[in-house]
């Protein structure tokens, strides 16, 4: 443990010694969070964690195996931590640790269980060290790393995050390959307006290919519905849905769907003067002097 606490610390890294004891997470010793520990702190009786907020770094802690699941999708490359499972048989990136400094935000699922986590202060318990975890239903589990890449830079950190938790909620809500990906493609046209049509048809391919495919979920199938709705997004005669139409289709409450969207974008109140208005071309909708 001295050895790897000497390896954090030539990396820039506040290292924390932990109790064993419990859910081996705990740190017995008073006001640890501005305490910077040397590596003759540690010993075999020790778990080793990160102090985020001394070493300027900021933790994607995935809880939930659909977050895991779109992480490596949508998350820019950097240093990952794993988890291993109890019976050693497979290995889960559980954590992507950047070089930033972030304020915390935690996303939950409509029943209240925890999606994810973006932490820039408390402990992470890192490598090689065994605590509980969430993935695994609190059994204890070995931490390990990943790669051997560095703790990157990531300005579009928050924005990817809240990304990765938008395609976890719709992984266990979407169930037809039909009208909640016409209704879905309109939410994000409507509400993302930083995204390009390449972004929208990016996220949606993802969210499709994560779906069981033995139940129709085939992307060619999709993206022409994604097209159609694009295409006919400006036409006078379409209803393009919001964010009260998309919850009534897949099954979510109408204020958490709202909520949802605006983890990516902006969303005015349905029906409000912000809102979005179908568009007409009066210019071609006109009748020329000749016509009248």
């Amino acid at each position: 443990m001295k050895i790897e606490a000497q390896q954090l610390i030539d990396n820039k890294i506040v290292p924390i010694p932990l109790s064993k004891e419990g859910d081996g997470k705990g740190c017995h010793i008073n006001d640890w969070q501005n305490k910077e520990f040397g590596a003759n702190k540690f010993s075999e009786n020790n778990n080793l964690g990160m102090n985020l907020a001394l070493s300027k770094k900021a933790d994607a802690d995935w809880d939930s195996k659909e977050s895991v699941y779109f992480a490596p999708y949508i998350m820019s490359p950097t240093r990952t931590l794993g988890i291993e499972s109890p019976t050693g048989s497979m290995t889960v990136n559980s954590h992507y640790i950047y070089d930033e400094e972030v304020n915390y935000i935690i996303r939950k699922f409509p029943d209240g269980k925890t999606i994810a986590e973006l932490r820039g202060s408390g402990n992470t318990v890192v490598a090689p060290s065994v605590a509980e975890s969430k993935l695994f239903n609190n059994l204890k589990c070995k931490r390990v790393w990943t790669n051997k890449k560095n703790f990157e830079k990531n300005p579009n950190l928050i924005k990817q995050f809240n990304k990765v938790c938008v395609a976890s909620v719709l992984k266990t809500v979407i169930n037809s390959n039909n009208l909640p990906f016409v209704k879905l493609t309109a939410c994000l046209k409507r509400y993302c307006t930083d995204w390009s049509e390449d972004n929208i048809y990016d996220f949606i391919e993802i969210v499709c290919n994560s779906l069981e495919p033995q139940r129709c979920f085939e992307w060619k199938v999709v993206k022409a519905k994604v097209k159609s709705t694009l295409n006919n997004w400006d036409n006078p005669e379409t209803n393009q849905s919001g964010y009260d139409s998309f919850a009534k289709q897949v099954g979510l409450d109408e204020k958490y769907c709202r909520d949802m969207f605006t983890w990516i974008g902006e969303v005015s109140k349905q029906g409000s003067d912000k809102d979005r208005k179908t568009i007409i071309d009066f210019v071609a909708m006109g009748m020329t002097a000749a016509l009248f």
